[in-house]
């Protein structure tokens, strides 16, 4: 099967026309360095001095190896410290032998993405619930109670989330394209798969067929992550053309743009939080962290902040607690419903990548110099501040457990912590029994 991007809404099984070869006009733009590559070079720079090269291979196939315990530096009495069994109770860590892209925690699994394979644990014990071969898989994933959903370079497949069996896979027209964010939602009484290509393109899928019921073009590349509402069927689409993102809500029963509106080039990921949509943006050395609504995006709520946000980050939402980290650092905890300001704590490094995770009271997030930070839910307090072996990649909450995964490391790739291990100070020995 073949996306056409260029289709009205048809029945649920269509004959689908292939469309004429487009004609394009290329827009050069000057060289830059994204920020997001800057995290990567500094933290492999970082990761390698601190004893990459020491680290031990387990096997050269890509497959997974459980261990009790996460990998660090040795001879740190650290909760990241293998060497002691001591420091790692209620643990467990998994390796893989291809660098991971991407981590989805939802509901008590944790996904773990490669350029060929889906990998899935239980996130309690890290117990191997399946693996699936995805030909060239690009790090965007989406996941409900039934449908697992993956990009690839030339186009989607959706899993089955029980067994990881394949249902479907469909390829994008255009060679020069390429499958980018993806989502899924119920609307209208349908599982709607929603996904997205590198220019432009945006389509709605039957997530059990993979019937395309939809598709529509926008302007600019789609990026970040989608947002998407179970109770009102909607889809919060950002993508960006050159200093400008438009912020797209569309209905995903039927393609049509809810509403729109532009937004500073520094705009992360948003949430839905009842009927509130929740954004960070901003540009240079200011910024806002605000609440709009859902229905219409009019803003009923703004507070300022001192820079903007990375593209890969939303808010961590707990109650009505939402914890922004922008890309300075700061991490700001703002009442979901009202926009008053909690309190905020500047972390020592800048955080150029990811969201944090929630669990347990206390918030987690790594910054781009390979540190985790462990901060306190309630007051903002930092409780302790650790180095990563390898690259972080993503990080994720669980029932009772936080979700690490990382690369540039041969082992320890996928690691999860009871909450109240990553809370203790670097070198404190666990509390006696």
């Amino acid at each position: 099967m073949i996306i056409d991007w260029e289709i009205e809404p048809v029945p649920s099984t269509p004959v689908i026309p292939r469309r004429p070869a487009p004609v394009v006009i290329r827009r050069y733009r000057r060289l830059r360095v994204s920020r997001r590559g800057l995290l990567v070079a500094s933290a492999i720079v970082v990761a390698r001095i601190v004893g990459v090269g020491s680290a031990v291979a387990f096997s050269s196939a890509e497959d997974t190896h459980h261990r009790a315990a996460a990998g660090s530096r040795f001879g740190q009495q650290d909760p990241f410290d293998i060497a002691r069994p001591q420091n790692v109770v209620h643990v467990w860590s998994n390796d893989l032998s291809a660098d991971p892209t991407e981590l989805l925690v939802n509901g008590d699994d944790a996904f773990v993405v490669t350029p060929t394979r889906v990998t899935v644990f239980g996130t309690d014990e890290g117990r191997l619930r399946w693996k699936t071969d995805v030909k060239n898989a690009e790090p965007y994933i989406a996941a409900n109670a039934d449908t697992v959903l993956v990009a690839a370079t030339d186009g989607f497949e959706a899993l089955d989330r029980r067994t990881g069996a394949s249902r479907w896979r469909v390829g994008i027209d255009d060679p020069a394209d390429l499958g980018r964010t993806v989502g899924i939602v119920r609307a209208a009484g349908n599982e709607i798969a929603v996904t997205s290509t590198e220019h432009g393109g945006v389509v709605g899928m039957d997530a059990t067929t993979g019937a395309i019921r939809w598709s529509v073009a926008v302007d600019g590349a789609p990026r970040g992550r989608m947002a998407v509402d179970e109770a009102s069927g909607a889809v919060a689409l950002l993508t960006t053309d050159g200093e400008q993102v438009a912020l797209r809500v569309l209905d995903a029963a039927t393609g049509a743009v809810r509403w729109s509106r532009t937004l500073p080039r520094d705009t992360g990921v948003p949430a839905f939080v009842g009927d509130l949509l929740l954004i960070g943006s901003g540009r240079g050395d200011s910024g806002t962290v605000q609440g709009v609504s859902a229905h219409d995006g009019v803003t009923r709520w703004s507070v300022p902040v001192d820079e903007g946000f990375e593209a890969t980050k939303a808010p961590a939402i707990e109650g009505r607690h939402a914890i922004f980290v922008n890309s300075l650092g700061t991490v700001y905890s703002v009442d979901a419903r009202s926009g008053r300001l909690a309190w905020t704590t500047h972390l020592p490094s800048p955080a150029l990548a990811d969201s944090p995770a929630i669990a347990g009271g206390l918030i987690v997030v790594h910054d781009t110099f390979a540190q985790v930070h462990t901060l306190d839910l309630r007051t903002g307090t930092l409780l302790a501040s650790r180095a990563s072996l390898g690259v972080p990649v993503g990080i994720g909450s669980a029932p009772n457990r936080i979700i690490y995964v990382q690369a540039q490391t041969q082992y320890g790739q996928v690691m999860a912590y009871a909450p109240a291990v990553l809370a203790r100070p670097v070198g404190a020995r666990p509390p006696r029994k």
